[in-house]
């Protein structure tokens, strides 16, 4: 009987720990790497002639916008031909769940103005056969991915999905009821297997009138009770997308708020590296 499930012969090891590349055979058993070595002399079930390429742990994208690519492309093209194994989605405060019917259109003309995801390309390739969160998660599983993928609930769908998407953009404050519905939008999806949630700040993003996003006008109690339902979950993530169009004022204030958030979530001080919340220029 193979004492190993697998032998990669030949290969250029990248192991990931920083040391130069090296030619070496590497052999798996039960799922997991038993053995690296110049020459592996016991024969695996299965062996693979690794001469010329590279052998590597999957690559990590912590950020991402395949939202839209994934209905159409399960392996996250191009990304999963160049080592990429997992990604997240739903970055940047922005996606396409929660999503009502009336408001597809408007989600994915944004997207395509701040992403540059082709409009022509998301009209035909999403399937649409989701509303929440849930169901978008729901949606990915039956059609069966290539890549791992940890999904965000994106902020500012969410926000236009409880006030109408256009009210989102204008409003900077919500009702008591309205804040306890986007509380448990976010518990829903948290509970539904969402990696946590993601807003974005960067006032260089704006739609096609050159108004302003829903989490840009969102008021600061929001984020925070958003951070109160993080607190109820394990390792997870915020995300929050800063970029150039700040004054100094606000860049503090909003220092300020992800430091509450960090605290108010359990998950630490924002410029500590870990789980926490994350930060993107």
């Amino acid at each position: 009987m193979p004492e190993y499930d697998l032998v990669i012969r030949g290969g250029t090891i990248v192991d990931g720990t920083g040391i130069p590349r090296y030619k070496a055979d590497l052999a798996i058993k039960d799922g997991k790497v038993a053995k690296i070595s110049g020459k592996i002399n016991p024969h695996g079930a299965k062996e693979i002639d690794a001469s010329g390429c590279i052998v590597a742990p999957g690559a990590v994208d912590l950020h991402t916008h395949y939202d839209a690519q994934l209905n159409w492309d399960p392996y996250a093209s191009l990304s999963g031909w160049f080592g990429v194994t997992s990604l997240t989605i739903g970055e940047c405060g922005f996606g396409f769940a929660p999503t009502r019917p009336e408001d597809r259109d408007l989600n994915m003309r944004m997207m395509n103005r701040i992403e540059a995801i082709p409009l022509e390309s998301m009209r035909q390739g999403i399937r649409w056969d989701w509303e929440t969160f849930p169901e978008y998660m729901d949606s990915l599983d039956r059609q069966g991915l290539g890549v791992n993928v940890g999904a965000l609930l994106p902020f500012s769908p969410m926000r236009g999905y409880v006030l109408g998407m256009m009210p989102s953009r204008e409003r900077t404050s919500v009702a008591e009821d309205e804040l306890n519905r986007m509380k448990q939008i976010l518990h829903e999806s948290m509970k539904a297997g969402a990696f946590g949630f993601s807003f974005k700040n960067k006032m260089e993003d704006r739609p096609e009138d050159g108004f302003f996003m829903p989490s840009h006008v969102a008021s600061e109690e929001e984020f925070r009770a958003l951070a109160e339902v993080m607190s109820e979950f394990g390792v997870r993530h915020m995300g929050l997308t800063l970029g150039l169009g700040l004054t100094l004022e606000q860049r503090k204030a909003v220092r300020t708020l992800s430091a509450d958030m960090a605290r108010i979530s359990g998950r630490g001080h924002p410029n500590r590296r870990g789980p926490g919340l994350g930060g993107v220029m």
